[in-house]
């Protein structure tokens, strides 16, 4: 829909306006499943919904909204793929979580997929159309 409808506008404003509806349904849905909860502010709570909420989001939507002018949306989307492959990565590097066989393996093959669909499907979509276009000459 960005790209479709605001691709003109500016992507700090779809961001702003996206983060400002976000935050409408979050809260309405914080007030409804967790009614009569106590809050407590700390400092590392207030470190934490300022990070997730201005970097993690509205710094990272906006330079989504940017790439998505720049990129076919396709490559676009199936990058994301990678965002829980750097997690993985950041959990055994800053937490020490065990890396496992079966999680490098997984890793492997996200990774061989992304390459696959962005990399080696548009080399092989254009010999397909050099063909096509000698066929018809």
């Amino acid at each position: 829909m960005v790209k479709k409808y605001f691709s003109n506008h500016n992507k700090i404003i779809v961001s702003t306006w996206q983060m400002i509806f976000g935050t409408i349904g979050v809260v309405v849905a914080a007030i409804l499943m967790e009614w009569g909860q106590p809050i407590q502010f700390t400092p590392i709570s207030i470190f934490i919904l300022i990070y997730t909420g201005v970097i993690a989001s509205s710094f990272c939507f906006t330079c989504w909204y940017v790439v998505l002018t720049k990129l076919d949306t396709t490559v676009a989307s199936i990058s994301l793929l990678f965002v829980p492959l750097v997690a993985i990565f950041l959990d055994w590097l800053l937490l020490g979580e065990k890396m496992t066989v079966n999680i490098a393996i997984g890793a492997l093959l996200v990774t061989i997929g992304v390459y696959l669909a962005t990399v080696a499907k548009p080399k092989e979509r254009r010999k397909i159309e050099r063909f096509s276009t000698n066929i018809k000459s």
